[in-house]
């Protein structure tokens, strides 16, 4: 569903899955206020092409079973929340091309299990986070 209000466009959406659902794509959204799984299956969240999107509710922390979480040309993302370091199952983190992102939160640190980290294009990112340094090369 698509409603307009005062030059605003806001997209309504519920994603109607298995309990089994383990991968959900979301693209073209200008904001997302809250996000919840109700199982601990969902292992990838990719969130792409989101041109708009400046920020991820801290909820995002409820994912616990996030192995993969994909934030690709999110434009206008200008941060992430600190809890996203709450993410303990996370894998691989994709930031490609949000142009916009010039800090990590220092949560990031405890995402111990993390083996691939994508930052291209992120040309205003500051300084890179201190897991860089416990990741090894493939």
């Amino acid at each position: 569903m698509v409603c307009q209000s005062e030059g605003t466009t806001y997209i309504y959406w519920k994603i109607e899955c298995s309990s089994t659902t383990q991968f959900v794509m979301v693209f073209h959204v200008k904001s997302i206020t809250f996000i919840y799984w109700p199982t601990n299956m969902l292992q990838e969240l990719n969130i792409a092409w989101c041109f708009n999107l400046k920020e991820l509710p801290p909820s995002i922390s409820q994912l616990n079973a996030l192995q993969k979480f994909k934030l690709r040309s999110c434009y206008k993302l200008e941060e992430l929340p600190t809890s996203i370091g709450q993410l303990n199952t996370l894998q691989e983190l994709d930031l490609s091309r949000c142009y916009e992102l010039k800090d990590l939160p220092t949560s990031t640190n405890e995402l111990i299990r993390l083996q691939n980290f994508d930052f291209y294009e992120c040309s205003k990112l500051k300084e890179l986070p201190n897991f860089i340094n416990k990741m090894t090369t493939h």
